[in-house]
């Protein structure tokens, strides 16, 4: 004797029908479950902060790594960086900017080039 008539289209369901139930509900009655609606995201209206590698630093300035270091140990002005774990290190963007707005208004905006220069 051939089993019930299953709809192709609703197969899955079908199969999973009974797990459907719980045990107050009537059998062969479905339940519908819950659905909670997910809470819409803040939108947030400040960037997240982005770090900024070593390489992407030296980029920027038009310099090569080493003098990045440099410029850490020798220019008060310029940010530190981030110490994430041993080797690796990252630059906050803000603070690189901050440090180039800090150049202009000491009057100092050329030295970045003077440094690249020396």
């Amino acid at each position: 004797m051939p089993g019930p008539k299953r709809d192709p289209k609703n197969a899955q369901r079908d199969l999973f029908e009974d797990e459907c139930q719980t045990p107050f509900s009537k059998p062969g009655k479905k339940v519908k479950k819950r659905v909670s609606a997910r809470k819409p995201r803040p939108k947030h209206t400040e960037l997240a902060t982005r770090f900024l590698t070593v390489n992407q630093v030296a980029k920027r300035y038009g310099i090569c790594k080493a003098t990045v270091w440099r410029w850490v140990n020798e220019d008060p002005y310029f940010p530190a960086p981030v110490k994430l774990s041993a080797g690796t290190s990252r630059w906050k963007e803000e603070h690189l900017s901050a440090f180039e707005d800090h150049a202009e208004k000491r009057g100092n905006a050329n030295d970045l080039r003077k440094k690249v220069i020396k």
